[in-house]
């Protein structure tokens, strides 16, 4: 599943660090929503009865956001270790203090 929040020319190891934190906030932002999402969805789920095929279609639903959710937190990653490797990682830092 590929996520809408980055792509190969959104994330290149020279990026600026104003623009990487731009970056990071977009990703931060979107795997919350994605977790929030997935935790609502797995309660709604849980209150139908086992034989109930909503309830089923639900919990994929919800996994589904989890998985969007762990790549979302990996690109997050990828884009913290990119900003530690150029030297900007303080910087990146400093803005979100």
């Amino acid at each position: 599943m590929q996520t809408d929040v980055l792509n190969d020319e959104t994330r290149p190891v020279d990026m600026p660090p104003r623009a990487r934190m731009a970056v990071i906030r977009r990703l931060t932002k979107a795997a919350n929503e994605a977790a929030v999402s997935a935790g609502r969805i797995h309660a709604d789920a849980d209150q139908k009865q086992p034989d109930d095929p909503r309830m089923w279609a639900a919990l994929d639903q919800a996994d589904a956001l989890w998985t969007k959710h762990d790549q979302l937190v990996t690109e997050l990653l990828e884009c913290l270790h990119q900003a530690e490797t150029a030297g900007d990682l303080a910087v990146c830092e400093a803005a979100l203090g």
